[in-house]
Formats: C-alpha cells, sequence, structure tokens
C-alpha cells in the first residue's frame, strides 16, 4: 500500500500541469484540497472506527478471530467508507498538480481496490462469519 501510494504521487509529479483547464487553476486547487481533507477524513475515520486488526487485511494472515460487520462511525453510512469516499484525496491530488496521468492513475486504482474488495475481500469476510456463527 505504501509503494502503491509513493507511485501514485510520483505519477501526480511527473504528469504536473497536463490536465486539461476546464476550471480556473485556483478552482481547481481549491476543490483538490477539500477532495483530500475529505479522503484522508473518511479513511482515518473508518481505520480508528474499526481498529488496528482491520487495517492492511490482518483478518488474512492470522487466526480466525469471530468477524462481524462494522456499523459505526462511517460504516453507519456508508458500506465501504474506505475504497468509495475514502478516495477521494487521489482524485483531489491529480487536481492540485493538474496531472491528468494522476486523474487516470486515481481511477485505475478505486477500479482496482473495489474489485478486490469484490472479488478478495468479501469472500473472505463471508467464510469468515460463516466459520464464526
Amino acid at each position: 500500500m505504501t509503494i502503491d501510494a509513493v507511485s501514485f504521487v510520483a505519477v501526480c509529479l511527473v504528469g504536473w500541469g497536463t490536465l486539461p483547464a476546464i476550471v480556473p487553476r485556483a478552482s481547481g486547487v481549491a476543490i483538490g484540497v477539500v477532495l483530500v481533507l475529505l479522503g484522508v477524513g473518511t479513511k482515518l475515520w473508518a481505520a480508528a472506527t474499526l481498529g488496528k486488526n482491520a487495517y492492511y487485511w490482518h483478518n488474512f494472515f492470522t487466526p480466525a478471530a469471530p468477524v462481524a460487520r462494522a456499523s459505526a462511525g462511517p460504516y453507519r453510512y456508508l458500506k465501504n467508507p474506505m475504497y468509495t469516499v475514502g478516495y477521494l484525496q487521489t482524485y483531489g491530488a491529480a487536481l492540485i498538480s493538474g496531472s491528468l496521468p494522476g486523474l487516470i492513475a486515481s481511477v485505475c486504482d478505486q477500479a482496482a481496490i473495489l474489485l478486490f474488495h469484490w472479488r478478495v475481500e468479501s469472500a473472505h469476510f463471508k467464510r469468515a462469519t460463516r466459520h464464526t456463527a
């Protein structure tokens, strides 16, 4: 995950200023800052709600412990805040840097993590809840 973040920042830096000027630069930066704050805030809130053992797929690599779907914090409002609203900071960084490759990478990164969630995490969660029920 760290390598993904570093490579994403590198893409934004290399692509600096390549995004077509659809909105004035100052507006793009302001919108980008808001998106970064919303995305990072949501990720931090979700991580605090789940606790340290839910992050970095801890339960994939440790003996099974009881598992339950979270219903507190941002999970009260969103089924998957980490991978939905929690990715807004990538779009914000692309807007701040004015990077077309960064914007494309944002879409690809979010699509990849949502696909991973759908194909891998959801199946793992279903198995884990079956074994603890």
